[in-house]
Formats: structure tokens, C-alpha cells, sequence
């Protein structure tokens, strides 16, 4: 356990058990405990302003609001945090030194990182353009996931509250209206990576889209600092030519473990289930499509209901996913292949897609069609002329490209 931090009439401690707790002094009730998954050995510090930082064995720095512990931030250090955390306002080395050592350094009671600012001159502008930053090279130590600025790009309020259903329903449809699912990188050949660090910067800070491995890698972090237990977990993709199972490691898909039920979670597979999944045997209602679900040794396999010209409609496999959870550098290898071998839809058709509500509705832009479904009724193609690519994708996705390369 970490050494306690006393101030305000509470004791702050970190555990073993992988939380950070607050206990009122008078009574010996705890007021608050937040999870952060690995053991706390990190002595926390209390700044003047309120924030309570300490670091976590999960490789992770974290500021929380000290009254409530609410999420403010946390930092990725990418190697596990146990020494005390550092608190100074005046001494640069102070801070170089404590990096050195991986400790949480804090300048002048705010965060530090890559893109977030460290002095309230320079507040609500990136890191690169922060004075005291340049100033101060120590700084690029760590990258910074906002939980608050992610949570605004999907036009959620930061203050959503405990993991539940209802939450992870509501964070999954406002990804999938607000986060296209699009391969303008992979397209352009620009190179595309599966770190938590590149994906966070392209969906939140340059406003951009992803395939699944930025669109769910960035969504399963997102998860896991609102407290939701979250596996990334590899799966197979149904390809009807040869009508056989795709590679192990095709799609990054999310099995998220809440109120006693594992539920399947997907923002980057296209025109997927607006809706967590539960993961049991059997069919159940599903938008837009009804789901079936069934089990296999160690996972289980996703099939939908797709519609037919004047028929009830078929059943077919979509994914074959594993249990098992991956880390994300797993998916490098796949990642690489599909935007680097030649004749690959990826890098040969440029698209976008994105639901527009929670009835099933979506737009979808490809080079020469752009079609639309009002709920889950038929979709509606229309041509796209010459010129007419870049205005299309800017109104219906907010997104700045050209398909000429």
C-alpha cells in the first residue's frame, strides 16, 4: 500500500487492490474509492487547487478531483508508476529529476504531458505551442488521455457518471454518430498505428475517424478510465468468398464485463449494432439488425439478420471472436498488411460511414455513391460526380480529404 496523504479532514491512500481511497478522519468512512485496475503503491499528492495525483502499477498517472474523486485526467507512462508523486512550483530540475525516476510530476498543481497545457497562461492551447513546455523538454515525458475532451468530441457531458448498461448504451451510439468509421489514412497510404497515443490524437485532437483498431483501440481506453472492466479481444471477419472464417487477429472488437454479464462492443466495424450485445446463446432484437449469438470453445460467433428482395431475410456470419484478451501491439501485424498489401479495398476505395441517430439511420460516402437509410428502412443511393467528394465528406462527416492521390 502507498503512504497516506492527510488533508482537509480526509486520509487519501493508495491499495494493493488496485484503488485509490478517501477516508473522512473523524469517522473512518470511506468517502470515495476509485479504481484504477493495477496495485497503488504511489504516495499521492494533494494540490492547493484541489487536484489529488498518484500513479497506479497499470502504467498510468492519475489527477482526481480530491472532494469528489472524479476522473480529471490520467497520463499512459508506459512502464508501471511506484514512487511518490512530485508537487513543484518553482523548480524545473525538481521535475526533470522525478521523471528520470518515473515518478508524477506535476508543474504548478496542473497536468503534464505531450498535448495538454502546464501553465495558466498558455491554458486550452497543445503542448507544442505551450511556453513553459518548450521551455522545459521534461514535459514530453508522457502522453495525456483526456477523458473530458473525449467525452466532448462524442457530445457527451463529462460528468456521466458510474459504469452501467445505460451509460456504455449511451457512450457506444454517441461514438458511432459523432466518430466516422472511415480509412482516408489507410487510403492515402499515410501509415496507420494501434497505440492508444496515435489513435486518441487522431479521433479527438484532429477530429478524424479510424478503422477498427484506432476507432475501438481509443473506445476501449475510453471505457476503461470510466471504470468499466474492458478486454480488447481479437475476432474473425466472415468473408463470403471463400465463405470461410478471415484471419485470428482481422478485427479488434471489446467484451466488456458489467453488472454480472459480459456485453460484446463494436465502433469500428461499419454498419454494425448500434447497441452493446449481450454475449448469450440465442437470437435477440438488434439495431439495425436482429443478432444471433452463439458459442464457441473459448469465444462465440456474431451473425444478423440481412434483408432480402421479397424474402424473410438470412442469417449471416459477421464475426468469430475469442475470449481472450490482446493487447493492442498484437494487432500490428494485421494492421500493417491490410493498408500495405497491394489490390486491398483499403487502400484502392476510399469511404466513410456513420450512424445519424439510434433508430438505424446512416450515412454512408464511397467514391461514387452516397447512400443514406433513414432508420432501417432501404438504404437510398445516389451518384456522386466528379467534384463532388471533398464538399460531401466535409458536410455529412466533418472530415477535410481529397480521394486523388
Amino acid at each position: 500500500d502507498s503512504s497516506p496523504a492527510v488533508a482537509g479532514g480526509r486520509v487519501y491512500v493508495g491499495s494493493n487492490d488496485g484503488n485509490m481511497h478517501a477516508v473522512n478522519t473523524a469517522t473512518g468512512t470511506v468517502a470515495w474509492t476509485f479504481p484504477t485496475g493495477g496495485a497503488v503503491t504511489s504516495a499521492p499528492v494533494l494540490t492547493s487547487d484541489g487536484l489529488l495525483a498518484f500513479g497506479s502499477w497499470n502504467a498510468r498517472v492519475y489527477a482526481l478531483n480530491a472532494t469528489t474523486g472524479t476522473l480529471l485526467w490520467s497520463a499512459v507512462t508506459g512502464d508501471e508508476v511506484s514512487s511518490a508523486a512530485v508537487h513543484d512550483t518553482t523548480s524545473a530540475e525538481a521535475n526533470r529529476r522525478a521523471t528520470r525516476r518515473r515518478t508524477v510530476a506535476l508543474y504548478d498543481g496542473r497536468r503534464v504531458g505531450e498535448q495538454l497545457t502546464t501553465c495558466a497562461m498558455c491554458r486550452g492551447v497543445g503542448a507544442r505551442r505551450c511556453r513553459s513546455i518548450r521551455r522545459n523538454p521534461f514535459a514530453y515525458a508522457w502522453f495525456v488521455f483526456s477523458v473530458e475532451r473525449y467525452l466532448a468530441r462524442i457530445g457527451l457531458d463529462p460528468q456521466v457518471g458510474p459504469p452501467s448498461v445505460a451509460l456504455l448504451e449511451a457512450l457506444q451510439l454517441a461514438h458511432l454518430v459523432h466518430v466516422p468509421f472511415e480509412n482516408l489514412d489507410a487510403f492515402h497510404r499515410r501509415g496507420v498505428r494501434t497505440d492508444i497515443d496515435w489513435s486518441y490524437r487522431k479521433i479527438v485532437e484532429r477530429q478524424r475517424g479510424g478503422w477498427c483498431f484506432e476507432a475501438n483501440g481509443a473506445f476501449g481506453e475510453l471505457l476503461r478510465q470510466l471504470g468499466f472492466q474492458t478486454d480488447y479481444v481479437p475476432c474473425q471477419v466472415w468473408e463470403s468468398e471463400p465463405a470461410a472464417w478471415g484471419p485470428l487477429l482481422d478485427h479488434l472488437g471489446l467484451v466488456v464485463q458489467l453488472e454480472g454479464a459480459r456485453w460484446f462492443v463494436d465502433v469500428g466495424f461499419g454498419d454494425c449494432c448500434i447497441q452493446p450485445l449481450l454475449i448469450e446463446p440465442g437470437e435477440r432484437s438488434a439495431i439495425p439488425r436482429r443478432a444471433r449469438i452463439e458459442p464457441t470453445v473459448g469465444g462465440f460467433t456474431l451473425a444478423e439478420l440481412m434483408p432480402r428482395d421479397g424474402g424473410p431475410g438470412e442469417w449471416e456470419p459477421q464475426l468469430n471472436v475469442s475470449f481472450k484478451p490482446r493487447q493492442l501491439p498484437a494487432f500490428d501485424g494485421r494492421s500493417t498488411y491490410l493498408q500495405t498489401e497491394p489490390g486491398l479495398s483499403w487502400t484502392e476505395k476510399a469511404f466513410a460511414t456513420r450512424a445519424t441517430d439510434g433508430t438505424g439511420s446512416r450515412v454512408t460516402l464511397h467514391m461514387n455513391v452516397l447512400r443514406t437509410r433513414q432508420g432501417i428502412a432501404e438504404s437510398i443511393d445516389l451518384p456522386v460526380a466528379n467534384g463532388q467528394w471533398s464538399e460531401l465528406l466535409q458536410h455529412h462527416f466533418g472530415l477535410d480529404d481529397t480521394n486523388r492521390r
